[in-house]
C-alpha cells in the first residue's frame, strides 16, 4: 500500500471516528426512546446524505449508487443490522458489556479480512488489538459480567456486521460506497417506524436530533464508509474504540458525569496504544504480502 494513501485513509477514518464521539452525549441529552431515535436520525441521516451526495456529484450521482451493486447492498444491509443490534444490546445488557462485545470489532474485522481478502494483519496490529481490547476491559471493569451472557448475542452481533461492513469496503476499494450510509439508514428509519409512537418533542429534543442525525452521525458514516478503502478494515475498526473512550468524556463536559478511575486509566491505555500503532504504521508502511 502506497504510504500515502494509508495516511489518507487514516486521517479519514480518525475524522469521522472523532465526529462520531458525540453521539452518546446527544443521545442523552435528546432523552427519547430509542428506537424513534433509530427512526429519526435514519431519517434525517439518509436525508443528508442523499442530498449533499446529489449536490456534489450531480449527474454521477445515480450511476454512483448503481455502481455499489450487490454488495453495496449487502453492506447497507449490514450497517443497518449493525445499528438496530447495538440498540438491543443497550437495553438487554447496558452499556458496559455492549461496549466490551464492540470492542472486538477488530479481531472479527481481521478474520474476515483474511477469509475474504486472504489479507494477513501484522503482528504489531495484533498486538495493539491485544492491549486496545485490555484497555476497555479496564474501563469497565466494575460493571461488565451483570447481564446474561446469552443477551450478548446481540453485542457481537454489532461487532461482526461492523467488521464485515468494513472488509466489503476495503474489498471493493475501487468502489465509492458513499451512498450505502445513506441507504442503511433508510432501512433502519423503515424497520424502527412501527416503534415510533410520538412526535410531540420539546424544541430542544429536536435540537439535537436534528444535530445528530443531520451532522455527527452522515458525517462521521460517510468518513467510515471512504476509510476502509485506504487501510485494513482491522485498522478501522482499531480506531473505532477511541469513540468508546472518548465518548464518556463528551458526557461528562455535556452533563458533569464524572469518569471513574478505571475510565482514565483504561482510556488511557486504550489511546496510548492506537497512537503508538498510527505512528508506528505511519513510519513503517506494511509490505505486499501483509497488511
Amino acid at each position: 500500500m502506497d504510504q500515502l494513501q494509508h495516511r489518507k485513509g487514516l486521517l479519514i477514518t480518525l475524522i469521522g471516528v472523532l465526529v462520531l464521539t458525540p453521539d452518546s452525549l446527544l443521545f442523552f441529552l435528546a432523552n427519547v426512546d430509542p428506537f424513534e431515535m433509530i427512526f429519526w436520525r435514519g431519517l434525517f441521516q439518509g436525508t443528508a446524505l442523499t442530498i449533499g451526495l446529489a449536490f456534489v456529484y450531480k449527474d454521477q450521482f445515480f450511476p454512483m449508487v448503481k455502481a455499489i451493486g450487490k454488495t453495496g447492498i449487502l453492506v447497507s444491509l449490514s450497517f443497518a443490522i449493525c445499528n438496530i443490534s447495538f440498540v438491543y444490546s443497550l437495553a438487554l445488557t447496558g452499556a458496559a458489556n455492549t461496549l466490551i462485545c464492540v470492542a472486538t470489532s477488530s479481531m472479527w474485522a481481521a478474520l474476515f479480512s483474511f477469509l475474504i481478502m486472504k489479507e494477513r494483519v501484522r503482528p504489531v496490529t495484533l498486538v495493539a488489538m491485544i492491549f486496545a481490547f485490555i484497555g476497555i476491559i479496564v474501563v469497565f471493569m466494575d460493571d461488565f459480567g451483570s447481564a446474561d451472557l446469552s443477551q450478548n448475542i446481540f453485542g457481537i452481533a454489532t461487532a461482526i456486521t461492523l467488521a464485515f461492513s468494513f472488509t466489503l469496503i476495503r474489498k471493493k476499494s475501487h468502489v465509492n460506497m458513499l451512498p450505502t450510509s445513506a441507504i442503511s439508514a433508510f432501512m433502519g428509519a423503515i424497520i424502527a417506524v412501527s416503534f415510533l409512537y410520538r412526535i410531540d418533542y420539546e424544541v430542544s429534543q429536536w435540537i439535537y436530533m436534528a444535530i445528530m442525525g443531520f451532522v455527527v452521525v452522515p458525517l462521521s458514516f460517510a468518513c467510515l464508509a471512504i476509510g476502509p478503502r485506504y487501510i485494513p478494515a482491522a485498522e478501522v475498526s482499531l480506531l473505532m474504540l477511541l469513540e468508546t473512550v472518548l465518548g464518556p468524556i463528551w458526557v461528562w463536559i455535556g452533563i458533569g458525569t464524572e469518569p471513574h478511575t478505571n475510565e482514565i486509566y483504561g482510556g488511557a491505555i486504550v489511546v496510548g496504544t492506537l497512537l503508538i500503532h498510527s505512528l508506528y504504521r505511519l513510519r513503517f508502511p506494511r509490505n505486499k504480502a501483509a497488511v
